[in-house]
C-alpha cells in the first residue's frame, strides 16, 4: 500500500475539520525532518508562484514526471501546494513570505546541527527551541 492510500484510508472517514487538522499536522512532520519529506520543501511555493513550467521546475529537483504524477495526488504535497497558493494571495511575495522561504530551505542545515554531537548542547537546545516556537507550538 502507498502512503497516499494509507493517508487517505486514514483520513478518508474523519469531518472535513478532522481531515485538514490531520493533514496540516502530517505536513508539519514531514517539514520537521527534512530527509524524510515526501517532497522538496520549495516544490509546492514554486509550482504556486508558477516560476517556471511544472516540467522545468521538476526538472530542477530531479522529479520524474511518474513520480510528479504521484505527488500531485498525496494530500500531504496537496495540502502544501493549497498553503501555497493562500499564502501567495494573502501576502504576495512581501519580505515575510521571503524569509520563510529562505526558513524552509535553512531546515536540513537547522536539523543537521540539531543532530550533530560536536554543535554545543546550548546552540542545539536554542535551535530546538527555536524550531518549537517556529511551528506554533
Amino acid at each position: 500500500m502507498t502512503t497516499a492510500v494509507a493517508i487517505r484510508e486514514k483520513v478518508g472517514n474523519m469531518e472535513p475539520e478532522d481531515q485538514e487538522a490531520m493533514l496540516v499536522r502530517l505536513l508539519e512532520r514531514a517539514a520537521a525532518d527534512p530527509s524524510s519529506a515526501l517532497f522538496p520543501p520549495m516544490l509546492p511555493l514554486e509550482l504556486a508562484m508558477r516560476a517556471d513550467t511544472p516540467a522545468n521546475i521538476c526538472r530542477a529537483y530531479d522529479i520524474t514526471k511518474e513520480q510528479f504524477t504521484a505527488l500531485v495526488h498525496h494530500p500531504v504535497f496537496i495540502k502544501a501546494w493549497q498553503e501555497a497558493v493562500e499564502m501567495l494571495k494573502v501576502e504576495g511575495m512581501s519580505f515575510k513570505v521571503k524569509c520563510k522561504l529562505q526558513a524552509e530551505d535553512y531546515l536540513g542545515t537547522t536539523w543537521a546541527m540539531v543532530k550533530n554531537p560536536n554543535i554545543s548542547d546550548s546552540v542545539r537546545a536554542d535551535l530546538i527551541k527555536n524550531t518549537v516556537r517556529w511551528a506554533g507550538r
